[in-house]
């Protein structure tokens, strides 16, 4: 899953490994590309009927004491990272009349919830079970990390963005390739200020943006580096393990 583990572990899986089955594109030999196996269908287009009339916003988590090297935020990085989720969400409902949910990561080890609710209602929280259906009923996802909870969003075909300030690890060069053209293309932030702009820019019709040619090819790109779409990534993956 996710597509920044390998140098979490400096490597170690392809190093080890005679044949490493991941979701990305990377530089190692030893390593195939197949189907994300979360998430088989392939990315979808939306229509404006088919959106819903809020801003998802999903926050990350990290370990209290780190165990490996891993994308920011880690350990007590964690506390200022949640002070700017705090402001941010606060403007977001000042400027903005539309709907908000919040979706606290189930493994809340820095008490994000706890902090939540000592400054807004508690009817902001998501209460949906699976994140899936709190996706479907959004008009726009907020995503707080590179990581798989990433690629369902941008596979569901509601706009999305993604606020990361940056990285502990190193990434495979074709990662970092797509990561320039997310960055430059407004999907990928790493200021909230910025990325408050651009939501400010496209609240009233945020499929305008998601669904304009650049951005399409941006979101094919993104799927052939980090989430492959064969014709059939069922058969595909069956194939792949026979060849093993």
């Amino acid at each position: 899953g996710g597509y920044v583990d390998e140098s979490s572990y400096f490597y170690s899986m392809e190093k080890y490994s005679d044949i490493y089955l991941k979701w990305n594109k990377t530089d190692s030999l030893s390593s195939k590309q197949v189907p994300p196996s979360l998430f088989l269908d392939k990315r979808k287009i939306l229509k404006k009927i088919d959106l819903g009339n809020k801003i998802l916003f999903l926050t990350t988590n990290c370990h209290l004491y780190s165990l490996r090297v891993g994308p920011s935020p880690i350990s007590t990085t964690m506390v200022e990272e949640q002070k700017e989720w705090i402001d941010f969400l606060k403007k977001i409902i000042k400027v903005n009349e539309f709907n908000l949910k919040v979706r606290v990561h189930p493994r809340d080890n820095w008490n994000f919830k706890k902090i939540f609710l000592e400054n807004f209602e508690k009817n902001l929280l998501s209460k949906k079970k699976k994140l899936e259906h709190e996706i479907k009923s959004s008009k726009l996802i907020i995503n707080t990390t590179l990581q798989t909870t990433f690629i369902e969003s941008m596979k569901s075909g509601v706009p999305t963005i993604v606020i990361n300030k940056g990285f502990t690890v190193d990434v495979p060069s074709p990662v970092k390739l797509i990561l320039k053209k997310l960055s430059h293309n407004n999907i990928l932030f790493h200021d909230f200020e910025k990325a408050l702009n651009h939501i400010s820019k496209i609240q009233d019709d945020p499929l305008l943006w998601w669904n304009s040619n650049q951005i399409q090819e941006i979101r094919e790109d993104f799927a052939s580096c980090c989430s492959l779409e064969a014709n059939d990534n069922f058969r595909f993956w069956t194939e792949s393990l026979r060849k093993i």
